[in-house]
């Protein structure tokens, strides 16, 4: 099978724990998914400026989002062979998964890529989910 697809997003609006949150997610990865050649969950958890009351983000800081989505997602699909599968926007965070070949350099190509984003914390993490189980 090959790890080449054409993204198809949606977006959904739903409680996550208790909290509103905005998803976004490739569905096309779904008839892929597992993909064995990228058994690591990788993910980066980006701390908005100034979210909503209900903890989503701002009309205002959506631009510099999508710039860090696309900084972030260049990084970690170079780093890792990566591919981004969706977004969670909650509680004040926006949360990208990707699912890469390794998970070597992720830390390090997260916070290469978010360096250039003054005043936004984030935390990263990786599991090894060959079988891609949320």
């Amino acid at each position: 099978m090959s790890d080449a697809h054409e993204p198809k997003w949606n977006f959904y609006l739903c409680n996550v724990n208790d909290k509103l949150a905005s998803i976004y997610l490739d569905l096309a990865l779904g008839k892929l998914a597992p993909m064995p050649t990228k058994p690591w969950l990788l993910s980066a958890w980006v701390y908005l400026k100034t979210p909503r009351p209900d903890g989503l983000s701002q009309s205002d800081e959506s631009p510099i989002l999508y710039q860090i989505e696309d900084a972030l997602s260049a990084a970690v699909s170079g780093a890792c062979r990566a591919v981004l599968s969706g977004s969670i926007t909650t509680d004040g965070r926006r949360e990208f998964y990707f699912y890469g070949e390794e998970n070597d350099g992720f830390s390090s190509a997260a916070r290469q890529a978010l360096s250039a984003f003054d005043g936004y914390r984030f935390d990263s993490r990786n599991e090894y989910q060959p079988d891609w189980n949320l």
